[in-house]
């Protein structure tokens, strides 16, 4: 028991910084990609959380992680609906804009059109 002991005492500290470097890299390249970043950190996070919690009876010192791992996946879930919200808005003006154009070309043909036949 005491060889348990003694080898979890080396273990749990290189997890936590195994961990903790992943969690920073997640966040160094997110910080790099202003369009997909959150959807980087969302997807990572909830990978993490996934394979640390299927294995059943993960590491005790794992648990603080997946926790902290659980709250980023929020957080970045939170960003990323609304960066969609965002730009489903910016579609909508688009969208807009486009109908604005086929009606005022369509205005403008039935302008034409009406001159032409008065005109003849």
């Amino acid at each position: 028991m005491a060889f348990v002991n003694c080898f979890r005492e080396v273990v749990n500290p290189a997890y936590a910084l195994l961990v903790r470097a992943m969690f920073q890299t997640t966040e160094r390249l997110a910080a790099t990609d202003t369009k997909h970043g959150d959807r980087l950190r969302l997807e990572s996070y909830a990978y993490f959380v996934t394979a640390i919690s299927d294995g059943g009876q993960a590491a005790p010192v794992l648990q603080w992680h997946v926790r902290q791992a659980a709250a980023a996946k929020q957080r970045a879930m939170q960003a990323y609906v609304q960066q969609q919200l965002e730009h489903g808005k910016f579609w909508k003006l688009m969208e807009f804009s486009m109908v604005s154009c086929v009606v005022t070309a369509s205005m403008r043909y039935s302008s034409a059109a009406a001159l032409s036949a008065f005109v003849c």
